[in-house]
């Protein structure tokens, strides 16, 4: 009987498990062959090596050429194109008509082989889950998957080589459907995990990975490489160069715009959109490579190549707000790192900058023993700053890069797009146009997804500026630009954010918009060729009209 009496253990209550994402279908494997991989490796590394900070890194992107058996894609090669923005690439009405005009290279071959998918660069040294997809790569592969399930998205990051985890630095991506609309791209720019899902949503697959592997290469094509590695380099040549890079910049026309819009192999990827999201008004997207002219420090009186003075003086004092640095990390403040900071705030208000960098840098130390990244992003834009405006454009360079990598960790658009302004700033001062350009470019790119458009705008107009302000005036350019600027700014005026100076919340914006209109309209007279005249007036009348 007293066996009887034992008194029976106690169930756990069962513990509910969130639920598993759920596994897409996997169809077929790739075969990337080994004078693809060849390619994507070497132009990937004449944009991110060791010889070049990391700061200075940039992504490259290009398209894959092959074939489809089965349910597998045999990629026999690999085309580069252009470098892009320092973390994204964005397609834009150049690179398609440069696709239409490859899609018809590889059409006259009759060899059955097509765009099978595109490629690009990751380089990111210091991010240990650099090769994903990012919601703009989303956007990106859908002109690819849309008219072709099978289409590959690939992936590269030449620092991670040698990684157990991701072989060869190189995974392949394909999206679980492609029917994702603005709202959900939008969304996931700060939903989407690296493995492929959302935050919010981990059962939401929006891209999964698919098995890949090298093929080859044989002995005679390792022999050809390296002879042609060795050969390059003795001549100071690059390893590789992208499709058509040695033409001669030539603006993109619209009959060459339409052009692209007629893909039909490519299909969903010629369809050219040349209006601006945020606004709807058409404007003439440049090529990235034309930035690559050096222009000339030389200034002519009628456009200096700074931003109005009245504009700078409000950028030197501007600060960000006490409520925004205090509303992360709250549980790691402390008071005397706090009251720096509120003392750091007011030395830069007074244009103490060297003052309020020694203060950051003391508070900053505080902080990073608490890795509390919120507030290191905070200090670390505003001593960025303080560097700048006290001279020292080294240091600020320097500073850039971390803000940009605090920026990345704590997916702030606005630390992002101000790291790569500040950057070009820097290069501007040194009288680097050629880094400057780039980097104001890549700055547009971050404030433009965040919608910070008012800072987007003061790049664009600094681009315009540089391009007018070299040896030999692009007048065409500087107009496009300037245009890109206008529309910037009238979209910060229907959507102000408070994270952005003063300028850009009051009458001056309206006030520098309608002089800038002006002095882009005066820009024209100095064109000569009719046709081009024609296209800056059509540029600036679609323009909404300044009050």
């Amino acid at each position: 009987m007293s066996g009887n009496n034992k008194q029976q253990p106690v169930k756990e209550p069962a513990v509910s498990k969130a639920p598993e994402p759920k596994k897409p279908e996997v169809k077929g494997k790739v075969f990337i062959s080994a004078e693809a991989f060849r390619a994507i490796l070497l132009y990937a590394k004449r944009y991110a090596n060791e010889n070049i900070p990391e700061y200075d890194w940039k992504e490259v992107y290009g398209f894959l050429i092959g074939r489809i058996d089965k349910d597998n894609v045999l990629v026999d090669s690999a085309v580069p194109m252009t470098s892009g923005e320092a973390t994204e690439v964005v397609f834009g009405p150049s690179h398609y008509t440069k696709a239409a005009e490859l899609d018809n290279e590889i059409a006259e071959k009759n060899d059955n082989t097509f765009v099978c998918g595109w490629w690009h660069s990751h380089p990111f040294k210091s991010n240990p889950t650099s090769i994903f997809l990012s919601s703009i790569d989303v956007g990106n592969h859908l002109g690819f998957q849309g008219p072709n399930p099978l289409a590959i998205a690939l992936v590269h990051d030449p620092s991670k080589m040698k990684e157990k985890d991701t072989p060869f630095g190189i995974k392949v991506f394909r999206l679980t459907r492609t029917d994702f609309d603005q709202n959900e791209l939008d969304r996931y720019a700060l939903d989407l995990n690296p493995e492929g899902n959302t935050k919010s949503n981990p059962t939401d697959i929006v891209y999964y990975a698919v098995p890949f592997e090298i093929t080859g290469p044989t002995a005679e094509l390792f022999a050809d490489s390296l002879a042609d590695v060795i050969d390059k380099t003795v001549k100071g040549d690059p390893l590789i160069k992208a499709y058509r890079e040695d033409d001669a910049n030539v603006t993109v026309s619209q009959e060459k715009l339409a052009d692209a819009r007629k893909l039909t192999r490519i299909q969903d990827l010629g369809k050219v959109d040349i209006t601006d999201e945020a606004g709807g008004e058409e404007y003439l997207e440049p090529d990235i490579e034309t930035l690559d002219q050096t222009p000339s420090a030389e200034e002519p009186s009628g456009l200096p190549l700074a931003l109005p003075e009245e504009m700078e003086e409000v950028n030197k004092t501007h600060v960000l707000s006490v409520e925004d640095f205090a509303s992360g990390d709250e549980e790691l403040r402390t008071e005397e790192a706090e009251q720096q900071y509120l003392d750091a705030l007011d030395f830069k208000k007074q244009k103490e900058f060297k003052m309020a960098a020694d203060i950051l840098k003391s508070t900053y130390r505080i902080y990073s023993k608490l890795n509390a990244k919120h507030k290191m992003a905070f200090i670390k834009n505003m001593l960025m700053e303080c560097y700048f405006w006290a001279g020292d454009v080294d240091d600020a360079i320097v500073e850039s890069n971390l803000v940009e990598k605090l920026a990345n960790e704590t997916k702030n658009q606005y630390f992002l797009g101000n790291a790569r302004e500040f950057r070009g700033r820097s290069f501007l001062k040194r009288g680097d146009m050629k880094n400057a350009s780039q980097a104001f470019q890549d700055a547009i790119a971050a404030f433009k997804k965040g919608s910070f458009n008012a800072k987007a705008g003061a790049c664009a107009e600094m681009i315009a500026r540089i391009y007018y302000n070299r040896e030999k005036p692009d007048v065409e350019m500087a107009i496009t630009f300037f245009a890109r600027a206008l529309l910037y700014y009238q979209n910060a005026i229907k959507n102000p954010r408070s994270m952005e100076p003063a300028w850009a919340r009051d009458a001056f914006i309206t006030n520098h918009g309608a002089l800038l209109e002006k002095q882009a309209k005066g820009l024209i007279g100095e064109l000569k060729d009719g046709t081009k005249v024609k296209q800056m007036k059509e540029l600036l009348v679609n323009l909404k009209p300044w009050d």
